[in-house]
């Protein structure tokens, strides 16, 4: 970044020598380096939001995901129309009942 005071953001002895004074020069030397440090954390906290969002985001379509999922496997098996839906029902209905005939034998 470039701000038209960045020669006295170098703090070498030319730099001191061409100046007016010495304290003049470690005063904006120092209130420039507060406000690069201060759009530094402003731009890392910004990203850590965006990610911190992006996140949620990505658990919320997660979750909606499964459940369309689920409801679409639930209206496969009340309401089959192909054969994989029929076979689905078929192979669903043959673990029930030889789970419930495991309970009696």
């Amino acid at each position: 970044m470039h701000y038209g005071i960045v020669s006295f953001y170098c703090c070498s002895m030319c730099e001191l020598k061409r100046c007016s004074g010495h304290v003049q020069v470690m005063t904006v030397q120092k209130y420039f380096r507060r406000m690069l440090a201060k759009c530094l954390a402003d731009q890392l906290r910004l990203r850590a939001r965006c990610q911190h969002e992006k996140d949620q985001l990505q658990l919320v379509m997660k979750v909606v995901e499964s459940e369309s999922r689920l409801q679409r496997d639930f209206q496969r098996r009340l309401n089959p129309r192909t054969k994989d839906d029929f076979e689905l029902l078929y192979n669903a209905m043959e673990g029930q009942v030889l789970r419930i005939l495991g309970h009696y034998f």
